[in-house]
């Protein structure tokens, strides 16, 4: 099923946070290595609770 992803061919950021679930933690990093180019970011902050100050500059970042 992960072999799906390799056919996405648009720029892909995966992001997770610090406090994320080890599980999350495995899955987002085993997309990031079968998205072609896919980049992955992992940032500080709660576990659905990144806030915008650190969530922006990394969106920002990527986009331009």
């Amino acid at each position: 099923m992960l072999s799906w992803y390799a056919a996405v061919t648009v720029p892909t950021l995966l992001v997770d946070s610090q406090a994320s679930p080890e599980r999350l933690h495995a899955s987002t990093v085993a997309v990031a290595g079968t998205v072609p180019g896919a980049r992955h970011r992992r940032l500080p902050g709660g576990f659905h609770d990144v806030g915008p100050d650190v969530l922006a500059p990394a969106l920002a970042e990527f986009f331009a």
